[in-house]
């Protein structure tokens, strides 16, 4: 189970997560429940993009696609 407490996920960032990893469930607004065996691929995708965001902000990382 994925719980997002900020920023909460928008409704079409929830269903591209939900169309990526078969067998993804939306359970509440900012709720997924992820099969097991699937868990380490849906965290790779979510804190990947997070991560790349932190380093734009911090100023280590240029704009995506340089």
């Amino acid at each position: 189970m994925i719980h997002f407490l900020t920023p909460k996920p928008s409704v079409e960032y929830k269903l591209n997560l939900k169309g990526l990893i078969d067998g993804t469930r939306i359970t509440g607004f900012n709720t997924l429940v992820i099969p097991g065996g699937k868990m380490m691929y849906a965290l790779e995708l979510i804190l990947t993009e997070r991560i790349v965001n932190l380093m734009k902000r911090r100023g280590q990382l240029g704009p995506v696609g340089d």
